[in-house]
């Protein structure tokens, strides 16, 4: 497999140094061969494919909605009542963008 080191620099958005080119290029040959070889693998029938070797799981809570209006149960009031800086029914937050 040919590799293009200048099309790699361009959608890495970095500059390899000519030193180290050579370098760069057995090392990315060596990956893409392990990877041709993983991709070509047969798994048997006796072995499945896993997502976790771990076994841990997310645990997710359910949504709990308000069942009058369908919306997700707050107050609104005791949530404004903890923002430090608002104006009318909107939060305030200190600029991060400086203008040119």
């Amino acid at each position: 497999m040919e590799i293009d080191i200048k099309k790699i620099e361009n959608l890495s958005k970095i500059r390899i140094k000519t030193k180290i080119k050579n370098t760069i290029l057995k090392e990315l040959a060596k990956i893409l061969n392990f990877a041709s070889r993983i991709k070509n693998y047969k798994l048997g029938e006796d072995l499945k494919v896993i997502g976790s070797v771990n076994n841990l799981k997310n645990v997710l809570r359910e949504d709990i909605y308000n069942n009058k209006d369908q919306h997700f149960s707050f107050n609104r009031e005791i949530i404004f009542d903890n923002i430090p800086l608002k104006e009318k029914s909107y939060v305030k937050v200190p600029k991060v963008l400086k203008a040119k």
